[in-house]
């Protein structure tokens, strides 16, 4: 599959947009961090709640998206986040993303514990295109 994309300079800073891969901030670092953790004992109204609410799909965005089954037993938090560089920005980018989804977990009143996270630098990936 051959990817064509617009480039289109963005106001903020350097950056540069590319259609079909979101923000590229020039020498900023993008990350696709996912934020696990479990739900603390919902009571039954939190339940409900959890239940009833219409999941996003599954998708790293830069708001970020909260996702679990019908057990309600564990989360995933998938987001992109952009980090200045150097040798914490790995670090810095679990932070933020830990960080947003506590706001969001606390923003519906959500119980959780047990964050842990993990990033991939999208800047590092190669891709291997079909000849």
């Amino acid at each position: 599959m051959c990817h064509s994309f617009v480039r289109d300079v963005h106001p903020i800073a350097n950056a540069v947009v590319y259609s079909d891969t979101g923000l590229y901030l020039d020498g900023m670092p993008t990350y696709r961090v996912i934020v696990r953790g479990k739900f603390d004992r919902p009571d039954e109204p939190t339940r409900a709640r959890l239940l009833a609410a219409e999941q996003p799909e599954m998708a790293f965005t830069e708001a970020g998206s909260l996702s679990y089954n019908h057990h309600l037993a564990s989360f995933g938090f998938r987001i992109t986040v952009h980090v200045g560089p150097g040798e914490e920005a790995e670090r810095e980018a679990r932070d933020q993303a830990e960080l947003r989804a506590m706001e969001v977990l606390e923003e519906h009143r959500y119980p959780y514990r047990d964050l842990e996270s993990t990033a991939t630098c999208m800047d590092d990936i190669k891709i291997k295109r079909r000849r």
